[in-house]
């Protein structure tokens, strides 16, 4: 059960932080992100984990 739910629980997760880095760069008076190393990271973080989620949830419904 848990198997199926962290996968979609990241996807979600890693497109807020996508948002929330999209509004940073209209409004940066926001502050939700400061430095360049930081979003540089994140980023790629946000990449990694939707990869990763993606490939999970194919394994999943292969075992099926």
């Amino acid at each position: 059960m848990i198997r199926k739910i962290i996968p979609h629980i990241c996807i979600a997760i890693s497109v807020m932080i996508i948002v929330f880095y999209i509004i940073n760069i209209y409004n940066d008076a926001m502050g939700f992100l400061r430095g360049t190393v930081f979003e540089t990271l994140l980023l790629i973080f946000c990449a990694v984990s939707i990869t990763t989620s993606v490939m999970l949830l194919v394994q999943n419904e292969r075992r099926e």
